[in-house]
């Protein structure tokens, strides 16, 4: 409750303060109390808490050694790459590969780079994954239930801390498509769409199909703009 009391206006204010006095009992001057206050902060600080939270158990419970034949291709290729031996397999995961190698000089092991980046990637995906739904669907909740959602699937959780380019291509067809759909309102930001679904392609090619419609509404929109 605010109290309101007035000063004696009769002489000239001192120190530049106010003829009113405002106090008010666990309230802020923009009418906020604490309690609300406080829950705004929470509702900034639960989703990266959440994604951090979700990041480090997933690096916590990463396999120990690689338990697919792909993995092995792959730690094969950051020792050697040529895709004709099948180090890796084809079509050769170049970006996948190369960025595994450059997390390789950091973490001086093979395997636990990859998983890194696979940790990494997943986060992205929850992340990317809960800003769109949160910006085009309008509704915080429909955010948190998308973002959970995914990160609830079995494959997801299963694929989120192994030796594999799924959910790094997955990260980046999400990116592309965020990218793609703020191109639709913004066309400069076509260019983002375009390097995100050419990394996700070198990559995982799998994601092709899924990139497609929205590459087409892209070009048509571009056509139409001029």
């Amino acid at each position: 409750m605010c109290i309101r009391d007035r000063r004696s206006t009769a002489g000239p204010e001192r120190d530049g303060a106010s003829p009113w006095l405002v106090s008010c009992a666990g309230m802020g001057v923009d009418g906020r109390t604490g309690w609300t206050r406080a829950r705004e902060i929470a509702g900034r600080v639960a989703g990266p808490a959440a994604l951090l939270g979700w990041c480090a158990l997933a690096w916590r419970w990463h396999p120990r050694d690689p338990f697919e034949w792909d993995e092995y291709l792959y730690l094969r290729g950051l020792e050697h790459y040529d895709v004709s031996l099948h180090s890796p397999h084809p079509p050769g995961a170049p970006v996948y590969m190369f960025v595994g190698w450059l997390l390789k000089l950091v973490m001086g092991d093979g395997l636990r780079a990859l998983q890194l980046l696979a940790v990494l990637a997943g986060g992205a995906c929850l992340a990317l994954l809960w800003s769109m739904a949160r910006r085009h669907a309008g509704a915080q909740r429909v955010a948190w239930a998308s973002a959970l959602g995914l990160a609830a699937l079995p494959g997801f959780m299963f694929y989120a801390n192994v030796g594999l380019a799924d959910v790094p291509a997955l990260a980046c067809l999400l990116g592309a498509w965020a990218a793609g759909l703020a191109a639709l309102e913004r066309p400069r930001r076509l260019w983002l769409f375009a390097l995100l679904a050419a990394l996700g392609v070198g990559i995982r090619p799998a994601v092709l199909p899924a990139l497609a419609p929205l590459g087409v509404a892209l070009l048509v929109a571009a056509v139409r703009a001029r």
